[in-house]
């Protein structure tokens, strides 16, 4: 009998520490959260640098061109000097004013020619100070052919540069070619008086 309750006692021995383990077994095991970095919002792309080309620069004009372009680089490097430089003979002023007075001036000139930078400032200036019209004097603009621009060349009979074609009604009534024979003011009022005049290349 004695060994009855002994062996009842070993089994609810072994039977509590069984369903402690099962207990302990059952119980869940406490999770740890992750801590999760919050991602940093992407940098914005910088934008593209879009880098432009310097507008190329004329070395030449050719057309239909206002004065204001001689006084534009490169052309100013010579025009404003050639102008600045250049002492009109005031003898002649009083007396090319008069002879102006309904007259139209054409300038043929390249400004790749020597000799159009020389002379073309010179008379724009005398023209100045005669207080000539700028809408009755016509700029034009030739390449080394000289015969573009086309639509003014032809039937003016341009062979040199800087050439001043005085026109009077629409009818030519004489021209200054290349260089003046005498000065541009002289030269100028021989034509203009209608007195005999041959340009430097004229036979």
């Amino acid at each position: 009998m004695k060994h009855f309750y002994i062996t009842l006692a070993l089994l609810a021995l072994i039977s509590s520490c069984d369903s402690s383990k099962k207990a302990v077994e059952a119980t869940p095991t406490p999770q740890v959260a992750e801590t999760v970095e919050p991602k940093k919002p992407a940098k914005p792309a910088l934008p593209a640098v879009v880098v432009k080309p310097a507008p190329k620069q004329k070395t030449m004009l050719v057309g239909k061109e206002d004065r204001s372009a001689l006084k534009q680089a490169p052309f100013d490097s010579w025009f404003n000097p050639n102008y600045a430089k250049y002492v009109v003979n005031t003898d002649y002023i009083n007396d090319l004013e008069k002879g102006l007075e309904g007259i139209t001036i054409t300038t043929f000139m390249g400004t790749w020619c020597g000799d159009s930078k020389r002379e073309t400032p010179r008379m724009f200036k005398i023209l100045d100070e005669a207080s000539f019209k700028n809408q009755d004097l016509e700029l034009i603009t030739v390449d080394r052919t000289k015969k573009k621009p086309t639509m003014y060349t032809d039937g003016n009979n341009i062979i040199r540069v800087p050439t001043f074609i005085f026109k009077k009604d629409g009818k030519e009534i004489g021209r200054i070619v290349e260089r003046p024979v005498e000065s541009l003011e002289e030269d100028m009022l021989k034509i203009l008086n209608g007195e005999p005049y041959k340009h430097s290349y004229e036979n």
